[in-house]
């Protein structure tokens, strides 16, 4: 044998011949390398974010009605939105030269107001119990959530919504 204890190429096949068997190195690295993988999955992730466009403000075009159910005006209450701030739209009572706004300094006591005003129309003679609620294209959809959930805590009341024409 050589140095080291490691055989020659010669010695190796010596060994063979005497019927000795040859110890065969084991590679012990079964374990694939994944890192460029990963490299790849994070260089497209970066490529799609940097080159994709977001668009959060973005219109939504939805269908014509096709039916609904008629609400005369002069058996419900009409409520309209439009105006006012961002965050913040004005709620007019009634239609025409007879609206009133409703003036309020936040959200909650707006919503109050809405309610005991919806809360007598109900009550007086003869009842309107049918509310429209009317808000222009720039109205946010949370406005109009926000007054139909107030709209909901009178009982008996039936809350229809229209689009408003442009002021």
């Amino acid at each position: 044998m050589s140095l080291f204890n490691k055989p020659n190429a010669w010695e190796g096949a010596k060994l063979e011949a005497s019927g000795i068997p040859r110890r065969r190195i084991v590679d012990t690295d079964e374990e694939m390398d994944i890192t460029p993988m990963i490299d790849i999955t994070f260089l497209l992730l970066i490529f799609f974010l940097v080159a994709s466009k977001i668009d959060a403000g973005s219109e939504v075009t939805l269908p014509l009605a096709k039916n609904g159910t008629a609400v005369t005006i002069k058996n419900a209450s009409v409520l309209s939105m439009y105006g006012g701030t961002p965050a913040f739209t004005d709620v007019y009572i009634g239609e025409g030269d007879n609206k009133q706004k409703i003036n309020a300094a936040d959200p909650i006591v707006q919503e109050e107001l809405i309610v005991g005003f919806i809360e007598q129309a109900a009550q007086a003679q003869p009842p309107k119990t049918q509310v429209i609620l009317r808000a222009d294209k720039g109205t946010k959809h949370r406005e109009v959530a926000r007054v139909l959930r107030a709209l909901g805590q009178v009982e008996g009341v039936s809350a229809y919504v229209a689009v408003l024409e442009d002021q």
